[in-house]
C-alpha cells in the first residue's frame, strides 16, 4: 500500500513538474496533435481580434472623453455621442435626461423670441453625481433683466452618460 502510494505521488509530482516546465502547456507528441493544437489557437486568436475589433469604437470615444478636462455643452456632448454610434441630438438629449431625472425642465417667456422657452437645471440626483457644472449670467434687455443658466457636462459626466449609453447599447 505505501509503495503504491509512493508510486502516484512520483507520478504527481512529475506531471506537476512537467506543468510548471511547459508553463501548464501540453506539448504534443504527434503531428495531428499539433495541427489541432494550432486550430484551436487559431481560433482563439481570431476570436480575440473579433472582439478586439467590436470594442475599438467604444475603447476611442472612452480614450476621446477620459481625456478632457473641461466641461463641454449638452450640444457637444451630443455630437460626442452621435459620433461614436449614439443617434441622438441636442434636443433628444435634454429629453432623455429630462425622462430619466438628471435634468428639471422650467419654461420662461422669451420677449425676444415672443414664446416659452425651455430653461434646464440639474436634478437633486444630478447634483450629487456632480455630472453638470451650471454657469449663471445676468441679461439685461430694455427694463427687463434675467438669469440665464448654462447647463455644462464635467469631464464626470462624460464618462458618466458614455457609459450609461454603451451599457443601453449593448444590452
Amino acid at each position: 500500500k505505501a509503495l503504491e502510494f509512493k508510486l502516484e505521488f512520483i507520478e504527481a509530482f512529475n506531471q506537476m513538474e512537467k506543468q510548471i516546465t511547459t508553463n501548464g502547456f501540453q506539448i504534443p507528441q504527434t503531428f495531428s496533435e499539433a495541427l489541432r493544437l494550432s486550430a484551436e489557437l487559431a481560433e482563439k486568436v481570431e476570436s480575440q481580434e473579433r472582439l478586439i475589433e467590436q470594442q475599438r469604437p467604444a475603447v476611442v470615444f472612452m480614450n476621446a472623453v477620459t481625456g478632457t478636462k473641461s466641461d463641454i455643452l449638452m450640444q457637444d456632448m451630443a455630437k460626442l455621442l452621435s459620433q461614436n454610434g449614439v443617434k441622438i441630438g441636442e434636443i433628444r438629449l435634454y429629453d432623455w435626461m429630462t425622462q430619466h431625472k438628471y435634468l428639471i425642465r422650467n419654461k420662461r417667456w422669451s420677449n425676444s423670441k415672443q414664446t416659452y422657452v425651455n430653461i434646464y437645471m440639474p436634478s437633486q440626483r444630478a447634483s450629487d453625481l456632480n455630472i453638470f457644472f451650471v454657469s449663471s449670467q445676468i441679461i439685461t434687455t430694455g427694463e427687463h433683466s434675467f438669469v440665464k443658466h448654462t447647463i455644462k457636462v464635467t469631464p464626470k459626466g462624460q464618462t458618466y452618460f458614455i457609459n450609461k449609453y454603451l451599457k443601453e447599447k449593448t444590452a
